[in-house]
């Protein structure tokens, strides 16, 4: 599963996700760290094609 996460999500859950398997994006350190849960959502809609 490709999870994108923001900086409210503690990294030890980040880890796990990533131990388990799954593909997550943390876009902490990033130009988008701090955008707003709904552009997030927008951001991960577009790319996903929902």
């Amino acid at each position: 599963m490709n999870i994108r996460v923001d900086e409210n999500i503690p990294l030890m859950t980040v880890k796990a996700l990533r131990r388990m398997g799954h593909d997550v994006r943390d876009i902490r350190g990033t130009q988008q760290e701090g955008m707003t849960d709904s552009a997030l959502w927008n951001l991960v809609s577009r790319k996903s094609g929902c």
